[in-house]
């Protein structure tokens, strides 16, 4: 696809304030839909329709596509020119700022996101995983592997652990070059997929109160959990208790499994 052509045509430019990287080898996207499951029955939320390449191929193979583009410009285009199915619900907006909870159940998201949102997007799909049955969203591989994170590595932190609360995830396509792009960023991609559990890992009633926990034990990731919770009301408690479950005081919060903290969520639950 010519996409400096096509950019020129219909004087349209990437913006760096958007983070627009365009894809412009069809063989990825066609690759990145079949792999993401979409069938026939299925509605899709695509973030970033882009110039409508992956837009078009999801609209031949689901039964609706809500398209979000907060690029007016894009956006003119995309309903004058691309040609797009008439299952393609095309809404002018930020997806930060969409009200998600307005999506069919058991919809899929699929998406090209650019750096700067992309953790906050994630956040809405784990705030909203009973309307998200799975996602499959191009991202650069430095997030990627952040969200993919290991206990016990650097990149395990909060997002890694809201993710794996709710969803099983892989790297779909591990590494995407530059040249797959234009223009083209300065750093490999990759697509990160996840397909929701039938049942959470564990049962975390409260994810707000759960999700505040996970934050302050990584506020200061040098820090010790002893360290990190000092101050708090329920510190003693944790001092008292969290090494009768194998959760000692000293230990930094990257070498907790996603079980020790659904562990400390229960003890200070209770």
């Amino acid at each position: 696809m010519k996409v400096r052509q096509i950019l020129n045509t219909h004087g349209l430019m990437a913006k760096k304030s958007l983070g627009q990287n365009f894809i412009c080898d069809e063989s990825f996207v066609q690759r990145i839909v079949k792999q993401s499951g979409v069938g026939p029955d299925d509605t899709v939320l695509e973030i970033g329709p882009g110039l409508g390449v992956m837009t078009r191929v999801l609209g031949e193979r689901s039964a609706r596509v809500i398209a979000l583009e907060i690029d007016g410009q894009l956006l003119d285009y995309l309903r004058s020119s691309a040609h797009l199915p008439e299952n393609v619900t095309l809404v002018h907006t930020d997806a930060l700022r969409y009200d998600w909870g307005t999506l069919p159940a058991e919809c899929r998201v699929i998406a090209n996101l650019p750096y700067n949102i992309s953790s906050q997007i994630l956040m809405a799909i784990v705030e909203h995983h009973q309307l998200v049955q799975s996602f499959s969203v191009m991202l650069q591989r430095e997030m990627a592997l952040r969200a993919m994170g290991e206990s016990g590595t650097k990149d395990f932190g909060p997002l890694a652990i809201y993710l794996r609360l709710y969803y099983d995830l892989e790297l779909s396509i591990s590494r995407i070059p530059p040249s797959v792009f234009y223009p083209a960023p300065g750093v490999e991609s990759s697509v990160l997929q996840g397909r929701r559990l039938p049942q959470p890992r564990f049962p975390v009633g409260d994810f707000v109160r759960f999700q505040k926990l996970v934050r302050l034990s990584f506020s200061h990731r040098r820090k010790t959990l002893k360290n990190n919770y000092r101050g708090t009301t329920w510190f003693e408690t944790f001092m008292d208790q969290a090494p009768a479950l194998g959760i000692s005081p000293e230990l930094r919060a990257e070498a907790l499994s996603l079980e020790q903290f659904y562990l400390l969520y229960r003890l200070l639950e209770d």
